[in-house]
C-alpha cells in the first residue's frame, strides 16, 4: 500500500514516519511558541517548572502527551542553541560539544580528575 502509484501501489506514505513527524512538529510547538493556548495548557500540565525538551512522562499521562514525549528525543536531536544574550546559559551544566563521551567543558579543576 505505501509503494508510489508508480510502482503499482496505493501511493500511501510510510504512516509511522508521517506521525512521527507530525508529532514532532508540535513537541517543536512547545518548545518555542510559548503564547500559544496549546502551549500553555500543556505547560500548566506537563512541564510547569522546565520546558518540553526537560519534561518527564509525569503521572497519568495522557495519550497525546504520551505521543509528544515519544517524539521527544527527535525534536531534542533536531535543535540548536541561539545564545542571543546569554541569559539562559549555564556555561558548566549545558552541552557545548557534540560527542556523548565530553559534553561536558574541560577545566583544569576537573582535566586532572579525567586522566588515568
Amino acid at each position: 500500500m505505501s509503494l508510489s502509484k508508480e510502482k503499482r501501489g496505493m501511493g500511501f506514505r510510510d504512516l509511522m514516519t508521517f506521525n512521527s513527524a507530525f508529532l514532532a512538529k508540535q513537541g517543536w510547538r512547545l518548545q518555542t511558541n510559548s503564547s500559544s493556548l496549546f502551549h500553555r495548557v500543556y505547560k500548566a500540565k506537563y512541564f510547569l517548572r522546565c520546558n518540553f525538551i526537560e519534561a518527564d512522562m509525569g503521572c497519568q499521562p495522557s495519550y497525546a502527551w504520551r505521543s509528544l514525549m515519544a517524539t521527544q528525543d527527535l525534536v531534542r536531536r533536531g535543535m540548536r542553541w541561539q545564545i542571543g544574550d546569554g541569559e539562559r546559559i549555564q556555561v558548566w551544566k549545558d552541552k557545548w560539544l557534540p560527542n556523548p563521551s565530553t559534553y561536558k567543558v574541560v577545566t583544569l579543576e576537573n582535566l586532572g580528575s579525567e586522566v588515568t
